[in-house]
């Protein structure tokens, strides 16, 4: 399918059947499809190279996430990276399943400058939107669609979904549309994690068992961790910090600073 370029993202055109009123007129289809964002920006100083085009086992890391999203059925995606990174819009050129590229050249701005970016366009006509980052490329399409099953099961009244290991939330973020205005209201340099606390009766925590689902690309030591992993080797999968329920891992590193642990 291959990605766009910069500009306004085609409303998607909803698949349900329309549904009649109360007064028994037409009533307007109600959206079913997934919009993933995908946060790609940073330049990875601390890597050494941007966090987008890491390798693993023969794979970059944008890669990697644009096919765990590809195979967990998304429908759309709205990939923020650096203007100047021509790689990443090839490898998105190349990705089985619709991408929009949203240019983010400065993303010392805050890492919440770039989900804000990608949110600037409607996103009312999805049923749920997704947010993830580059810097979890061993998050699978399974460990997707587990998430997004819990979106739609999900009881009236929540709006989030997070995945949950060892009682800390990780990546990616499920939302209702609603929720969207609320991130647009962030300053550029306040956490997204703060849309998450606000009300923990709106939240749905998934547990599940993965450690990547909460563990980043942020240090060497985490990319050799990540390479040993996909080789099957022994590797300590948690950078050794003691378990922390209040820890929060759902503030997206957009590569130029540590990701919020607060």
């Amino acid at each position: 399918m291959g990605a766009t370029g910069p500009g306004p993202t085609p409303r998607a055109e909803s698949l349900a059947p329309r549904r009649a009123a109360a007064d028994g007129g037409p009533r307007a289809p109600e959206p079913t499809l997934t919009l993933a964002i995908l946060l790609a920006a940073g330049r990875g100083r601390r890597m050494g190279a941007p966090k987008a085009h890491l390798e693993l086992a023969g794979r970059s890391a944008l890669a990697r996430c644009l096919d765990a999203l590809a195979g967990a059925g998304v429908d759309r995606v709205r990939l923020v990276l650096h203007p100047d990174d021509t790689r990443a819009a090839e490898v998105a050129a190349r990705a089985d399943v619709a991408v929009t590229l949203v240019p983010q050249a400065h993303p010392e701005r805050g890492q919440t400058s770039s989900l804000k970016l990608a949110l600037a366009d409607d996103t009312g006509a999805h049923r749920a939107l997704l947010l993830h980052t580059v810097d979890h490329p061993l998050v699978s399409a399974d460990d997707v669609r587990t998430l997004l099953a819990a979106f739609d099961a999900r009881a009236p009244g929540t709006a989030l979904v997070v995945p949950s290991v060892s009682g800390r939330r990780g990546h990616p973020l499920v939302f209702a549309p609603e929720v969207a205005d609320e991130f647009r209201g962030l300053g550029d340099d306040e956490p997204a994690h703060r849309i998450v606390r606000r009300n923990d009766a709106r939240i749905v925590h998934v547990v599940m068992e993965r450690p990547w689902l909460v563990r980043d690309l942020d240090t060497p030591q985490d990319l050799r961790a990540a390479r040993a992993a996909l080789a099957g080797d022994e590797f300590p999968a948690t950078d050794g910090t003691p378990d922390d329920p209040a820890r929060d891992d759902t503030a997206p590193d957009d590569g130029d600073q540590p990701t919020s642990r607060t």
